[in-house]
């Protein structure tokens, strides 16, 4: 009996070499989720449509669904993007090697919350969505188990160095008092 192997054939979600643009030289991908991305800065995700989307992108259905199988995964696909901007940014803090960590901390704060800024539309969608899909649920646990991961490591790393351990506050005190 014969059996047919999927060995080698392209992956949807990917641009195909020769298949990636059409005639008109437009990245269709790119189109469906940056006008995701601009959608969801005025709606909630659950409230868009793919009809929704392929308008604002101006692309067909049959353009959509060659890239993404539904709309779920269009989010996820904005997500990863907005995470990968989130590791550079924790490498700020996570990189330093300093024995005073706290200023690569502030900053890499500081870039953490400008990314959020910049992704909020996205995050938002992620934090509000992520049980009502498989993929997305996925996709959160990994992103919250990374970013669990990279803060372990760096403040076992600091303990083993012997870097100093201040507290964040008093117990029962917050906001933390300045270090003036």
């Amino acid at each position: 009996m014969e059996r047919w192997v999927a060995v080698g054939l392209p992956r949807r979600d990917m641009p195909q070499p020769g298949r990636a643009r059409p005639a008109d030289g437009r990245d269709v991908r790119g189109l469906i989720l940056d006008a995701t991305e601009r959608l969801l800065a005025g709606r909630r995700f659950e409230s868009l449509s793919v009809a929704d989307i392929l308008k604002a992108a101006a692309v067909s259905r049959g353009s959509f669904y060659f890239y993404f199988p539904n709309k779920h995964a269009v989010l996820a696909e904005l997500v990863r993007r907005a995470v990968g901007g989130a590791r550079e940014a924790a490498g700020v803090w996570t990189g330093d090697e300093s024995d005073t960590p706290g200023a690569a901390l502030r900053q890499g704060t500081r870039e953490g919350a400008r990314l959020w800024r910049a992704h909020a539309p996205v995050l938002r969608a992620i934090v509000e969505n992520w049980q009502s899909d498989p993929v997305l649920a996925g996709l959160w646990a990994e992103m919250m188990d990374g970013f669990a991961t990279v803060a372990t490591e760096r403040i076992l790393a600091d303990r083993a160095a012997g870097r100093p351990r201040r507290a964040m506050t008093t117990p029962g005190r917050w906001p933390p008092r300045s270090a003036g």
